[in-house]
């Protein structure tokens, strides 16, 4: 606390923490240390017991948060959470000031240039770590087995509403896929000298999903064909004609994408994974709101990008009408197998909001449902295969559209090539193919992918 007068002893010091701190103990430790009543040695120790060590600061207090960010370093309010009921019942429109990670990378992305950025990174390294402790270290430290030290996860095959599998005991579905946090799923390695860790996922699996079954023409183009078109360059050449000011087709914008002018190649592929984020979030329902906090932009440039997405696949929104129609008719929407996510109680309830919430769920839950009977079909799959067990192949398990398997190095090309067709085999009467893509390595987290048609040599030199 700034103090408005020099304060040099001892007797100044304790009426100012007395006054201040309410710490009369403390106080009269320093006092008695001061008249030789006790030692330095005994005030030290003291002071060790009661100090942590520990700053008082908790960044997972949204008080605290609160305070620090938009009153002691005064930065404006940019994102807010929902309201609550209770605010509603009182009338009130806008939630409170968000202070998440979500809230602090939107800060550093827009404040980067004032006094705050040192305090706003500490904060962030802070927050990762506590994230980090309560969700790795801290809980890690029992599950290893007491016989062998290793992790024996429990995989949780319906936990989920979407009915993707889950895991427990760790969960290692949450590992980082990508950034420092990858160094997590290193825990993941192969079982002998002599064997590989081997993974494959389905590319783009819930956009493909999306295709098929609004069966958008656009989006159509993007997977059947001679002439495939990337899903992600259309929806950012409709989008450079509000954010650039610059009218384009898909031809012209693709051109720019992959053009010798590394400046103009540069902007083009911000615009296109501003795009991907755009596509994958708008599937499941995500407004201009919450997209412009994962984009770092004003909620209207948010809102322009998806006003480009919806110009460009206008029957994925129809094919959602169409969704919530027949559910409101039945009471539940299914996947393309007919698996039944039940609605009807929600649906018929008073609570405007719930209903909103209801409706972005029931084709979230065909296309992520769908998603999940696929992955699991293809793990039936190779826990039935003569090659898998001829092989000696250990399923590790799968994370979200992925399988991972532990196989000898010696039998890596036979068994990647079954891995992949299991994942691309047909599914649900579906017109759009999966393409999967295949990586593998001495454990789950240094990969080398394979290219998308690899072969024997490939795999050797990988």
């Amino acid at each position: 606390r700034p103090l408005d007068t020099m304060v040099r002893t001892p007797a100044k010091l304790v009426t100012l923490i007395r006054e201040v701190e309410g710490e009369p103990v403390f106080a009269g430790m320093l006092e008695r240390c001061y008249t030789g009543e006790v030692g330095a040695e005994a005030f030290t120790k003291y002071v060790q017991d009661k100090f942590s060590g520990e700053p008082i600061f908790n960044s997972d207090s949204p008080v605290q948060m609160k305070k620090l960010m938009y009153e002691t370093l005064g930065l404006p309010i940019r994102l807010t959470n929902k309201v609550t009921d209770a605010q509603r019942a009182r009338g009130e429109r806008t939630g409170t000031p968000k202070t998440d990670d979500l809230a602090v990378q939107s800060a550093l992305h827009y404040d980067a240039a004032t006094h705050s950025l040192e305090v706003l990174k500490a904060i962030q390294t802070i927050k990762q770590c506590g994230t980090r402790s309560k969700l790795f270290y801290n809980p890690y430290k029992s599950f290893p087995h007491w016989k062998d030290g290793k992790l024996h996860p429990s995989t949780n095959q319906c936990a989920t509403v979407t009915r993707r599998n889950s895991a427990s005991n760790p969960n290692y579905t949450q590992w980082p896929a990508k950034g420092d946090g990858i160094k997590f799923r290193e825990a993941i390695v192969a079982s002998a000298i002599d064997r590989v860790v081997i993974s494959a996922d389905c590319s783009g699996q819930e956009l493909r999903l999306a295709a098929d079954l609004s069966r958008d023409t656009n989006m159509l183009s993007c997977y059947i064909g001679e002439n495939k078109k990337d899903i992600h360059s259309i929806v950012a050449a409709a989008a450079a004609k509000y954010l650039l000011g610059t009218v384009m087709s898909y031809e012209e914008f693709y051109a720019a994408l992959k053009g010798a002018d590394e400046v103009v190649a540069d902007k083009m592929d911000v615009l296109r994974t501003k795009s991907k984020t755009v596509n994958f979030g708008e599937i499941y329902g995500a407004q201009a709101l919450s997209l412009s906090s994962r984009l770092l932009v004003p909620e209207a440039e948010a809102q322009l990008f998806l006003d480009a997405k919806k110009a460009m696949f206008p029957m994925v929104d129809k094919w959602k009408e169409s969704v919530v129609t027949q559910a409101r008719a039945t009471g539940y929407s299914l996947t393309m197998l007919g698996a039944r996510r039940h609605m009807r109680d929600v649906l018929t309830g008073g609570d405007r909001w719930e209903v909103q919430r209801a409706e972005r769920q029931l084709p979230n839950y065909c296309i992520q449902g769908s998603g999940a009977e696929a992955i699991k079909i293809a793990l039936g799959r190779v826990f039935r295969s003569e090659v898998m067990r001829k092989n000696d192949v250990k399923i590790i398990g799968s994370i979200h559209d992925e399988i991972v398997l532990d196989c000898p190095a010696s039998a890596a090309y036979e068994v990647a090539t079954e891995l992949v067709k299991f994942m691309e085999a047909p599914y649900g009467g579906m017109i759009v193919p999966f393409i999967s893509e295949c990586t593998l390595g001495k454990d789950f987290g240094k990969q080398l992918k394979l290219p998308q048609k690899f072969s024997a040599e490939n795999v050797k030199r990988s």
